[in-house]
């Protein structure tokens, strides 16, 4: 334990759904040796030090959730159903083993506890309780025969089965589902459990990972843990971040929202495709005097939510030529070659603007044509085109997930992006949490889809 423990800091609301009746319960156990690998970078490992350094924990719970029988998202469940003020720390030392980081702890408060117990006392004493009756399977009784590289692969099923035999006569497979995250790699395990004042085991809804699926399991380290430093001040964790919300100030892409694109510019700035500066003001028009406009980067066509085709996170400043390229072709990043589509044009802005527009062998046959961004470019498409499949319903294959996911994480977000989002939040009052947290990518798309 640190030898400090300090207040945390009261989270906002990313929505609230207060009228949501519970339905049943999901307690959610997270593989910290998983969730602690994935923290790779210096601030994200201070982010994460009493969990991940200080630490060697197995299965920690990562909360207590009300769910609705009835929702088709993660944005359907109840949650934010009463305010609250900060934990007290005698309540976070009580409870960190169990469930920890005090950011975490406020978090699942809020946002799930609120709904369903009267106060946080309650709310923890109830996973206090679950924890004492449901025993947790350590990685040994899952990995039985070893493990290479630190890893053991071992089927959903199995996972499954170890939690039943560490609790014979009380737990069923089918009271225990399987997440996993990217490369099937065990991320969460979810027991589902009847709502009221004695919770109890329950088939859980279906979804979740197959039984029969592979699931690649992380073993602990082997290290002893380092002695604790005498404070530890715990910066806001993102383990639970909001899903991509709609927004609801411009009905549509109309004058409203066009105005309110190129507001986003005080100062002037760089168009999407080809980083052509452009000027402040009302000449819409590149250093170069090629002409610009507005980009749907999900083109509109593909958002049947009207609210979805004014929705700032999607558009972008775009020269005139490159959008009408672009058209609403799918974006890749396999046309063979570079064959730079503006390469011998007498405008220097476009000559040096690496964008490719090609027709190009569909696997099964036939031909489809596509576009191929720059480098520089797709983190930035990859974060806009995410947000909006996910808060307005947009089916993306599995491929253009994994392209998207994997463009988000080869460049993170830049200065001028964070600062677009912060002025974005202001004039329709969504944010998009892709440029928020970054490093959770992975689990928005995972959480977050349908």
């Amino acid at each position: 334990m640190p030898q400090t423990i300090k207040e945390p800091a009261v989270r906002q609301p990313d929505w609230r759904n207060p009228d949501v009746s519970t339905d049943y319960l999901a307690l959610v156990l997270s593989w910290s040796p998983e969730h602690c690998a994935q923290q790779t970078s210096s601030a994200q490992r201070a982010k994460h030090a009493y969990q991940c350094q200080l630490n060697n924990f197995e299965f920690v719970v990562h909360g207590l959730w009300p769910q609705s029988q009835q929702a088709h998202s993660a944005q359907d469940h109840p949650r934010h159903c009463k305010t609250s003020g900060p934990l007290p720390v005698d309540l976070l030392k009580r409870h960190l083993c169990s469930v920890p980081g005090t950011d975490l702890m406020q978090n699942e408060w809020q946002a799930h506890g609120t709904c369903a117990w009267d106060d946080a006392p309650a709310y923890f004493n109830t996973i206090e309780s679950l924890l004492g009756q449901i025993k947790r399977p350590a990685f040994a009784a899952m990995a039985a025969g070893g493990a290479a590289a630190g890893t053991a692969s071992v089927t959903s099923g199995k996972i499954k089965q170890a939690f039943v035999d560490q609790n014979p006569g009380k737990l069923a497979r089918n009271n225990v589902r399987v997440s996993v995250a990217s490369g099937n790699r065990l991320k969460e395990i979810w027991i589902c459990l009847s709502s009221g004042g004695n919770p109890q085991p329950i088939a859980c809804p279906a979804g979740g990972t197959p039984d029969g699926q592979q699931v690649k399991v992380r073993a602990p380290r082997q290290t002893t843990p380092p002695p604790p430093p005498p404070d530890i001040d715990e910066p806001p964790d993102a383990v639970d971040v909001a899903c991509p919300t709609r927004q609801g100030k411009f009905g549509g892409y109309k004058s409203a929202a066009k105005q309110a694109l190129w507001s986003l510019y005080p100062n002037g700035g760089e168009e999407i495709y080809c980083q052509a500066p452009f000027a402040p003001g009302a000449d819409r028009k590149t250093a170069g005097g090629l002409a610009l406009n507005i980009e749907h980067v999900l083109p509109k066509s593909k958002i049947n939510v009207a609210a979805g085709q004014g929705d700032l996170h999607n558009l972008w400043p775009s020269i005139l030529k490159v959008n009408e390229a672009r058209s609403n072709f799918a974006l890749t990043d396999n046309i063979p070659g570079e064959q730079w589509t503006f390469s011998n044009s007498n405008r220097a802005e476009l000559a040096a603007c690496d964008f490719e527009v090609e027709s190009i062998q569909r696997p099964g046959g036939g031909k489809v044509t596509v576009v191929e961004p720059a480098e520089h470019a797709r983190g930035r498409l990859a974060r806009s085109v995410m947000h909006m499949a996910l808060a307005y319903g947009v089916r993306l294959s599995e491929p253009e997930w994994a392209m998207y996911v994997a463009w988000h994480e080869q460049t993170e977000p830049a200065a001028d992006e964070v600062r677009r989002n912060d002025r974005i939040q202001l004039l329709q009052g969504t944010r998009n949490p892709f440029v928020d947290f970054p490093a959770h990518g992975r689990m928005l798309v995972q959480n977050c889809r349908p």
